[in-house]
């Protein structure tokens, strides 16, 4: 059965939903921030082109690949919420060496660079599993309709994103990019440590179901 819009928008309505989707979007404008432009960035600061510059990517997509599965790992296993912030911490120095490796150049610049897209691969493909994951367990019925927001907002973080890296190439240079994208990382963090309680108090490695506004506690419904 179709949802239709009107029952999106309550659900997007419900500050849980609407708190996570938040840190979606934030989260994703670094990635697409120096992603649109990671072959300009490579070409720019190791003046690789062509067989070697689709080696650099393939490296980097083969990253993207464990970082799924580390991602559903981490998800099952580790509270999620603590998990997030370390992948954002992670992200924020990632993205760092992608600005940090053109400064340096040489040898040193390029394995800066090379470290920074494996670390970029691993944890950054491991956030969009590990979000989903929260978002389901806030109300598994609702599932479709949570997840199909999820997509929207990355979608519109990763519009807003690009259009923020062509800004910083447009207004500073190619090798600003990574600085942006961690700024970006950086502001998602500060985001989810100021608004989920759990990351101070986790009781499970799995997140609790959040009820939804309409329900009932269960001892009240008992009563």
């Amino acid at each position: 059965e179709a949802i239709d819009l009107r029952a999106r928008l309550a659900v997007a309505k419900r500050p849980a939903v609407l708190k996570l989707l938040a840190l979606t979007g934030l989260a994703l404008l670094g990635p697409f921030a120096a992603n649109t432009y990671l072959g300009v960035l490579l070409g720019s600061a190791l003046g690789v082109t062509g067989a070697p510059l689709a080696g650099v990517l393939m490296i980097f997509g083969l990253m993207g690949f464990g970082g799924s599965l580390f991602g559903g790992y981490g998800a099952d296993h580790w509270p999620r919420e603590r998990f997030i912030a370390v992948i954002l911490a992670v992200l924020i120095a990632a993205f760092a060496l992608l600005s940090i490796g053109p400064l340096w150049g040489g040898f040193w610049g390029g394995a800066a660079l090379i470290i920074g897209l494996s670390l970029w691969g691993l944890f950054g493909w491991a956030f969009p599993i590990t979000q989903q994951a929260r978002l389901v367990s806030l109300d598994p019925p609702l599932a479709p309709i949570t997840l199909s927001l999820n997509t929207s907002t990355l979608y519109l973080g990763a519009a807003i994103g690009s259009a923020l890296g062509g800004f910083t190439i447009r207004q500073w240079s190619i090798g600003a990019v990574g600085w942006i994208a961690a700024a970006s990382e950086l502001a998602a963090l500060a985001y989810l440590v100021t608004t989920d309680a759990r990351l101070t108090f986790a009781r499970s490695p799995r997140a609790e179901r959040i009820p939804c506004p309409e329900e009932k506690p269960a001892e009240a419904a008992a009563a």
